[in-house]
């Protein structure tokens, strides 16, 4: 199953612009800002210290009109991203025989399912810590770089 989560940009920071702004350079402005946001989200998926093999591989950074959305396909991605808790069912020991063999673990893949089923993993939450950096940090810099760009080309004399 797909993980997604959209982050959008808080548009009421730019109201005061879009007034003075040509539609058209108001869309390329909040465009450009959703651009570098999923630019910096895919940059720090793909630098999480752990190591969750091809699910940050198969997760996708999209920008859209008015932010950005973080979607992964992988199958694995789900219990990932959420955990599994203990006592559900094992999962399948094909699925873990990369991650085995990145770790020396090859051959014990049967032995690492049982566990899981057993004990459960806990959440790596690396989509939602991205989608939340984005959106407390990342997203209003953006927004506060491109207001500063544009009073710069309004004050020039």
């Amino acid at each position: 199953m797909a993980v997604r989560y959209e982050i959008t940009v808080n548009q009421r920071q730019l109201a005061s612009l879009r007034k003075k702004l040509e539609p058209k350079q108001y869309a390329k402005i909040l465009f450009g800002i959703a651009r570098k946001a999923a630019s910096i989200g895919a940059q720090e998926i793909r630098s999480q210290h752990w190591d969750i093999g091809a699910t940050t591989r198969a997760t996708i950074f999209e920008s859209t009109s008015f932010g950005a959305r973080i979607a992964t396909r992988s199958p694995g991605a789900r219990a990932v991203e959420y955990g599994r808790h203990a006592g559900a069912a094992a999962p399948p020991a094909s699925v873990l025989h990369d991650w085995a063999s990145r770790h020396g673990l090859a051959g014990l893949e049967i032995p690492i399912a049982r566990a899981i089923a057993r004990r459960g993993i806990k959440g790596r939450f690396f989509m939602r810590r991205t989608r939340e950096r984005l959106k407390k940090s990342v997203i209003p810099r953006l927004l506060n770089e491109a207001i500063g760009e544009i009073r710069l080309i309004w004050t020039k004399p």
